[in-house]
């Protein structure tokens, strides 16, 4: 089967078992401050567990040890119509190495190669104290920020997100979310209707994005590690049948580019 072939097919597939699905709850934008935050970081985090662990996933593919599935979505997201992907894979490093390198400005590049590197340097709109989120101490372990980042996309329009990264270096687990902030008002056009009346622009899109790695059992230099991406680019012109297609090999294409980053040189 040619690209393009299995590409159509397995968004057809897609469609055709979205209305057999039960979707995934997904977690909609919330107004993100010093009130809400530890309430909304501890329901990411969850979110992204339950995710992990729930069943009725479409499998898109499953080569090169990277298996790759998607389900419908339910809850404020769910008429877009736009699919969760989570990816599971083996990487050839320790775990915490991975996982050390992923929470950095160069980490975030191997994530989201799309956005503007150069916000990923930035300060965030706002960070949170997390002595006592998660237990108490080891706040240089934990971090709770509001980040804005700009996506340069081909044949769009510039994108925004704005979302809160809750990062717990202690059981290495990172999750990123779209939300309302002050720092950046706004939100997508499924966020509460407080905040539609409010012009984005750029372009406010959505993310729901986890990361974890577990060390291999026998294998100090091996790591497992598990992928959640939601991604809605909140454009007319984009069909959700495209952005399904654009989510396709994203969490795939990922891996690889771990896997590239410490690949011994030959």
């Amino acid at each position: 089967m040619q690209v393009h072939q299995t590409v159509y097919f397995l968004a057809a597939v897609l469609a055709s078992t979205a209305n057999a699905q039960v979707g995934e709850p997904l977690i909609g934008e919330e107004l993100i401050d010093a009130n809400s935050v530890y309430a909304f970081a501890d329901a990411a985090i969850a979110e992204a567990h339950t995710i992990w662990s729930s069943d009725g996933w479409t499998v898109l593919s499953n080569t090169d040890g990277v298996l790759n599935e998607a389900k419908p979505v339910s809850g404020v997201f769910a008429s877009a119509n736009v699919s969760v992907t989570r990816a599971t894979a083996e990487v050839d490093v320790a775990a915490q190495t991975l996982f050390d390198l992923l929470i950095t400005p160069k980490g975030y590049q191997l994530i989201d190669p799309l956005s503007n590197p150069e916000d990923f340097g930035k300060d965030p709109l706002e960070t949170f104290p997390t002595d006592n989120w998660r237990g108490s101490g080891d706040a240089d372990k934990k971090r709770l920020e509001v980040a804005r980042v700009e996506a340069f996309l081909p044949n769009l329009t510039t994108r925004e997100f704005v979302v809160l990264n809750e990062i717990d270096a202690l059981e290495r687990i990172f999750v990123s979310k779209s939300v309302e902030h002050k720092g950046d008002p706004g939100c997508s056009i499924y966020g509460p209707d407080s905040c539609r009346g409010i012009s984005s622009d750029p372009v406010r899109a959505l993310n729901t994005f986890a990361v974890s790695t577990e060390p291999v059992e026998g294998d100090a230099n091996k790591c497992t590690v598990r992928l959640i991406n939601y991604a809605d680019l909140s454009a007319p012109e984009v069909s959700a049948e495209t952005m399904n297609q654009i989510n396709l090999n994203f969490l795939p294409e990922m891996v690889e580019r771990f896997r590239q980053h410490f690949a011994t040189p030959t």
